[in-house]
C-alpha cells in the first residue's frame, strides 16, 4: 500500500535525483557531485524503472531508510524487482 509517507519520500528522492542529473551535463560516470571531501554519484536503484513500487523503508531511529523487502510486494513488476535483487542495487530490509 502506498501511504502519503512514502509518496512523499518517492518525490523527494526523485527531485534530488532530477536535481542532481540537472546539475550534471554528460555522462554520470565522467560528473561527479562533490559531498565533503569524496564524490558521490545518486543511488544505482534510482534507474530502475517503478523502484518504489517494489520498496519498503527501515525505522534507522532518527530517519528512514529506503530498503528491499525478503518479498516481492504484489504490485511491484517482475522485471524491477528481479533487476534491483540481481544488481545488489538496495539493502535488504532485514
Amino acid at each position: 500500500m502506498v501511504t502519503r509517507k512514502s509518496r512523499w519520500l518517492a518525490v523527494a528522492t526523485m527531485g534530488i535525483a532530477a536535481a542532481f542529473l540537472q546539475a550534471c551535463s554528460g555522462s554520470a560516470t565522467e560528473n561527479k557531485a562533490e559531498v565533503g571531501s569524496q564524490q558521490a554519484l545518486p543511488p544505482a536503484y534510482l534507474s530502475v524503472s517503478q523502484w518504489q513500487q517494489c520498496t519498503s523503508e527501515k525505522d534507522m531511529g532518527s530517519w528512514k531508510s529506503v530498503c528491499l523487502p525478503q518479498t516481492k510486494p504484489a504490485n511491484c513488476p517482475a522485471k524491477s524487482w528481479d533487476t534491483l535483487q540481481q544488481d545488489k542495487k538496495m539493502p535488504g530490509c532485514q
